[in-house]
C-alpha cells in the first residue's frame, strides 16, 4: 500500500494473535473466563502472565489467538472502563511503531524479547488506546 508516496504493509484485523486482559483478582478472573467463555488456565506461564487455553480451529484444537491475564495490573481506566490490549502479528513492528509516533501515537515499549515466545512491542493511538505488536 502507498500513501503519500510512502510504501508499507497494512496490518490486517485477521492478524490478531494475542489479547491481554488486566486483572486485579487472578482466581476470580480465572473462574470467570473458565465458566463464562470456557477458557481454561494453561500450565504455561509467560513472565507473570496467566495463559488461558481457548478452543479453536488450530491443528491441536486450540485457538490461534493467545489470551493472557495480567495479574496485579490495575486496569488502565478511562471513563471507568478497563482496557484490554489486542496484539497483531506483524513482520516489522519497528516500522509500525515509527508510523504510530509519526501520526500522533506513541511507543509504550519495545522491543521486549520473551525467550521461546517472540518479540513484543506496545504502541498507542492518539487517544491512548493501546495495541500490541508481535513478531
Amino acid at each position: 500500500m502507498t500513501i503519500n508516496g510512502d510504501h508499507f504493509t497494512p496490518v490486517s484485523p485477521g492478524s490478531i494473535c494475542q489479547v491481554e486482559i488486566p486483572v486485579t483478582d487472578v482466581e476470580a478472573s480465572v473462574r470467570f473466563y473458565e465458566h463464562v467463555f470456557g477458557w481454561r488456565r494453561s500450565p504455561a506461564e509467560i513472565q507473570e502472565y496467566i495463559v488461558l487455553e481457548a478452543p479453536g480451529a488450530g491443528p491441536d484444537g486450540r485457538s490461534d489467538i493467545g489470551i493472557s491475564l495480567i495479574p496485579g495490573a490495575a486496569p488502565n481506566t478511562r471513563n471507568g472502563h478497563a482496557h484490554t490490549v489486542i496484539y497483531f502479528k506483524v513482520a516489522d513492528p519497528a516500522e509500525i511503531a515509527r508510523r504510530a509516533e509519526t501520526f500522533g501515537g506513541s511507543r509504550r515499549f519495545g522491543p521486549r524479547k520473551i525467550p521461546s515466545y517472540g518479540e513484543i512491542w506496545r504502541i498507542t493511538d492518539p487517544d491512548g488506546n493501546q495495541f500490541g505488536l508481535f513478531k
